[in-house]
């Protein structure tokens, strides 16, 4: 905004303005009038008249003396307010502007130094400011009285802010106490209003629990009048507590929540209002159904307590403190056969008691009375008739009321034929405990047994230097014969025989009787056996001991009026291999012993540290083995079937390969019964179904020759035995595109004759499906051609081992001619293994045999070299 000194001098400079314009313009008028006046006169004479421009020149003359004037007098005017009131009111406004931008509480009087309007401006000012500064000086008193009236106020409002805050908390943890308290207690707590009904004002969880609610909402839902079982308890008490105003601990029946009655203690009393009305009742409630039922108890125990004593089949009997009879029940009545006249006043033990037994019964007696109770003493008595009982006592003193002992209290059980059948028990027990570790048949030590003879063996060579310990193993030769031939019950006689003989080696008239300390024969199961020998130099003689027991075991056995020979094969092992597992022993021996039966019959051997390297090997085999599938090196390779017919591959038989990562080539001689007896060829030989399926599959879409073509499986009896295995082969060719007849499985003839039974019923399920079945190896078993009609087969692989001698023998090449004629008239087909020369096939041919497979046409291929061998045989193979 502008200052009032710049307004001045506009207002001023405008005043001017105006008066010069006045000037000008009135000076400008009146010589105008005279030019007006002359330019008339001169148009008349058309001539230019000094006269009209000396006009002219005057009215400039005039002009610019009205200029000079107005300016002169502007300038005058300006000085003038510049000096009395432009620069005493900037002083002011100096001085102001100085006192507010300083940090003064009180405000400098203006310097006064005239009377004039700008002085009295200036008195005013001062006036004005004289009248706030003592204003200001009040104001600041009383601010300071508020502040210290607000602060003492605040001061006591914290205090009483602290005090309430204090008494909050404390009422809080009260509450919480008091309501911990009142959940806690264990008796019913409750509040409810007077009436025939009454409604329920308070309760505790207490009382919701004791009568049978979730929760005490739920129990104050209802009438108090409803929780009595009794309409007429509930008015009698209500009754009572309003004419006397209290219950000490009335006992009511309530009924609970199910319906069930509870016994309680009710104590209540009356709350009043302020005109003396029963407000409502406050009451306890103690559940006192034990006490009741206790009480209940008693009374029926009072009441039959006689009755009880005479009716029990126990013994109670009543002796004054010399021991003489005061009465006694019925059951003993009954028992010793005396009437209570015959013995009352009589002595007890004199009378009763045989004489061997009467100085310890006379101990407890005293006993007794000195206040010592006897349990469980257990002494005969006799009968009226003379025969004794075994009595069981239980007895203490009786007492008055003044405590002095008056006689005794015994309770006696007849235990005799408990007695008799604890001694039977125990004579039982120690048959099981006989049976549990002795074999049933042959009545040796059964295998559990020797499994702890063998571990304590291992224990106390361990610890003991002097001691060791040989075992000896036996299987016997051809018992399975005896089994098959005449039956198991001639088995059992023949396993009998040999066990008495095994005894008899080393009984009492043996002469290692004496020679080795610890002899232990057991028997592990089936025509397995074993023997412990422990003691000094057990080890060192344990082959002679073997050649004994050959010398035992020679002689015949009378079995069903049959002469049976029945010789053993005994794998040994001795503690300087240092075992400390007897399953380990175990499995050391039984190595043995296999080697042993492979020597021939009646032969012994002595496992060393080269058979433990063996058969470490061999289970080091066996754990490579059940990881072979994940480690992919499993691998199929296909050998091609040839029919002789057409001249032509008509499928491939797949067989399994084992490439280990440090043994190379495993050979399936060796692994395959290894898979078979830790039942590995389950999971192998479901992958050996899919990867077979998976590649016929294969060649089926890539060449149209292997279209019609099949794949051929060899199957053990355990993938027989399994109930899935069908399906398994259905889910196989299902997954892969393929019929039934595009896979053939391949079953040896001894595994069909083992369990004949078992083996064909899997068979069978494989016919339904539509798989077609191969007998492998036909010829090595134990079948006939006579039986070759029983089984289910569609092909039979004639062994390698009579293609190969046909060339020499013409009687292989007659077994060779009957199995293809007999194989033709059941509507078989025939494949002869192990074809390697040009004169075999030739034979083959003549004898109108209808496939054949060998190395002649081709070694077993792997896939890639399989699908090769297709491409180059597409256009047929020469058989002439």
């Amino acid at each position: 905004m502008k200052s009032i000194s710049a307004k001045f001098l506009v207002a001023v400079g405008i005043t001017v303005v105006l008066f010069m314009l006045t000037s000008i313009a009135w000076t400008v008028w009146e010589h105008t009038q005279h030019i007006t006046a002359g330019t008339t006169q001169l148009s008349h004479e058309n001539t230019s008249s000094p006269e009209h421009t000396h006009l002219t020149n005057g009215m400039l003359r005039q002009v610019l003396m009205a200029v000079i004037k107005s300016v002169i007098l502007f300038a005058v005017l300006a000085v003038m307010y510049r000096r009395y009131v432009g620069r005493r009111l900037r002083h002011i406004a100096e001085h102001l502007e100085g006192e507010r931008g300083a940090d003064n509480q009180h405000p400098r009087p203006l310097p006064v130094g005239s009377n004039d309007e700008v002085g009295r401006v200036a008195h005013a000012y001062n006036a004005v400011i004289e009248h706030l500064r003592r204003l200001y000086l009040t104001l600041e008193a009383r601010v300071d009285e508020r502040t210290q009236q607000l602060t003492d106020a605040n001061t006591a409002l914290e205090k009483e802010v602290a005090a309430r805050a204090a008494s909050q908390e404390a009422l809080e943890q009260w509450e919480q106490r008091y309501h911990g308290l009142i959940e806690n207690i264990p008796v019913g707590l409750y509040r409810n209003t007077p009436g025939e009904q009454g409604k329920f004002l308070a309760a505790n969880s207490a009382l919701a629990k004791m009568l049978g609610y979730d929760s005490v909402e739920e129990l104050m839902a209802f009438p108090v009048a409803e929780q009595y079982m009794f309409p007429e308890d509930r008015k009698r008490l209500s009754q009572q507590l309003l004419d006397d105003g209290e219950l000490l601990s009335e006992e009511v029946q309530l009924r609970k929540r199910d319906g069930s009655t509870v016994w309680t203690a009710i104590t209540a009393k009356v709350v009043n209002d302020d005109q003396g009305q029963p407000r409502y009742f406050d009451g306890m409630v103690e559940d006192i159904t034990s006490r009741k039922q206790t009480e209940e108890e008693l009374r029926r125990e009072r009441d039959f307590a006689n009755s009880l004593i005479d009716t029990a089949q126990t013994i109670v009997l009543v002796l004054d403190s010399e021991g003489c009879v005061i009465r006694f029940n019925h059951y003993f009545q009954q028992l010793s056969g005396y009437k209570l006249e015959e013995l009352r006043g009589r002595n007890w033990i004199r009378t009763l008691l045989p004489p061997r037994e009467r100085p310890a019964i006379q101990m407890a007696l005293e006993d007794m009375i000195a206040g010592r109770p006897v349990e469980g003493y257990v002494n005969s008595i006799l009968l009226k008739d003379g025969t004794e009982r075994q009595i069981e006592w239980y007895g203490k003193a009786m007492c008055d009321d003044a405590g002095t002992i008056t006689g005794v209290l015994a309770v006696g059980y007849d235990i005799t034929e408990r007695l008799e059948t604890e001694q039977a028990l125990r004579d039982s027990r120690e048959k099981h405990r006989y049976n549990a570790e002795h074999d049933p048949l042959t009545g040796l030590l059964n295998r559990q047994a020797m499994m702890q003879r063998l571990e304590q063996a291992c224990e106390t060579a361990g610890v003991d230097d002097t001691y060791e310990f040989a075992v000896m193993f036996l299987d016997f030769d051809r018992f399975k014969l005896v089994n098959d031939s005449m039956g198991h019950v001639a088995g059992d006689m023949l396993l009998q025989g040999l066990a008495d003989r095994l005894r008899t080696a080393f009984g009492e008239g043996s002469p290692w009787h004496h020679k080795i300390a610890q002899r232990v024969v057991g028997r592990l199961g089936g025509d397995e056996f074993i023997v412990l020998l422990g003691g000094p130099g057990s080890a060192g003689c344990v082959e002679q001991v073997a050649e004994f027991l050959h010398e035992q075991l020679a002689d015949s056995h009378d079995v069903e009026g049959h002469h049976v020979f029945a010789t053993a094969s005994i794998g040994i092992v001795t503690s300087e291999l240092g075992f400390d597992d007897p399953a380990h022993i175990l499995r050391d021996a039984d190595t043995a012993m296999y080697r042993a039966k492979h020597r021939g019959r009646a032969c012994h051997t002595v496992f060393d540290r080269h058979m433990h390297d063996e058969a470490t090997a061999t289970l080091r085999l066996e754990s490579d083995l059940r990881q072979a599938l994940q480690r992919d090196e499993m691998k199929l390779t296909y050998q091609p079937i040839i029919s002789l017919e057409e001249g032509r591959c008509c499928g491939f038989e797949a067989l399994l390969r084992w490439h280990h990562e440090k043994l190379g080539r495993v050979s399936p001689d060796r692994f395959i019964p290894m898979a078979e007896e830790t039942r590995l060829i389950l999971p192998i030989g479901r992958w050996i179904l899919q990867e077979a399926c998976s590649q016929l599959a294969r060649w089926r879409r890539e060449n149209p020759a292997a279209a019609d073509m099949y794949v051929t499986v060899n199957v053990a009896k355990r993938q027989l035995m399994e109930k899935e295995f069908v399906e398994y082969v259905s889910e196989a060719l299902e997954e892969h595109g393929l019929t039934p007849d595009a896979l053939r499985i391949e079953v040896t003839e001894s595994v069909i004759m083992d369990d004949v039974g078992v083996v064909c019923d899997g068979l069978d399920r494989l016919k339904e499906l539509g798989v077609l079945l191969l007998m492998d190896d036909f010829g090595t078993g134990t079948s006939s051609l006579s039986h070759l009609h029983e089984f289910p087969i569609d092909v039979v692989k004639i062994d390698r081992a009579f293609i190969s001698s046909m060339s020499e023998s013409r009687d292989f090449a007659a077994i060779v001619n009957a199995i293809i004629t007999l194989a033709g008239n059941l509507d078989m087909k025939v494949i002869a293994e192990g074809v390697e020369d040009e004169g075999q096939l030739a034979q083959l041919v003549a004898l109108d045999c209808n496939m054949a497979q060998g190395y002649y046409f081709a070694k077993p291929l792997t896939p890639d070299e399989a699908a090769e061998y297709l491409a180059t045989t597409a256009g047929g193979i020469s058989i002439s």
